[in-house]
């Protein structure tokens, strides 16, 4: 076989290797899931807090606003636990159009009884409204 011949199979061979890449579909991996994320797209992110430290109820809670979103709005409302109802005790309200929206403050709590802060949160992305509610339940021991 001449030299010639040689690499005018070699070329053919190398064209069809890659022609054949860039047929065949890759696929990247994808990093594991450490923890499950809603998908929101007005609200950014919120968190919830309820404590009882020096025998005062406190309920905080932040939420922060996509930047897509106009404006966000919220409700932080106490609730104490009567048999199987919940009597509400107090709750915080308030508004923002920039920045992270936080509510909270003290309430009166009795010690052995249960408590629940729900924290309603709702963002507004070209005139609709998403909402989303945490709530954290805790007993005052």
């Amino acid at each position: 076989m001449s030299l010639r011949k040689i690499k005018s199979v070699t070329a053919v061979f190398l064209a069809l290797i890659l022609a054949c890449s860039f047929a065949l579909p890759t696929f990247a991996a994808q990093p594991p899931i450490s923890e499950i994320e809603p998908l929101w797209v007005g609200i950014s992110s919120m968190s919830l807090t309820l404590s009882f430290p020096n025998g005062v109820g406190t309920a905080t809670g932040t939420a922060r606003k996509q930047p897509a979103a106009t404006s966000i709005a919220g409700v932080l409302t106490i609730y104490q636990q009567d048999g199987v109802d919940w009597i509400y005790v107090t709750e915080w309200s308030g508004s923002k159009k920039i920045g992270s929206l936080g509510l909270g403050g003290d309430f009166a709590a009795v010690q052995g009884q249960t408590y629940k802060a729900v924290f309603t949160v709702t963002a507004y992305v070209n005139g609709v409204a998403e909402t989303e509610t945490f709530e954290e339940i805790q007993t005052y021991s």
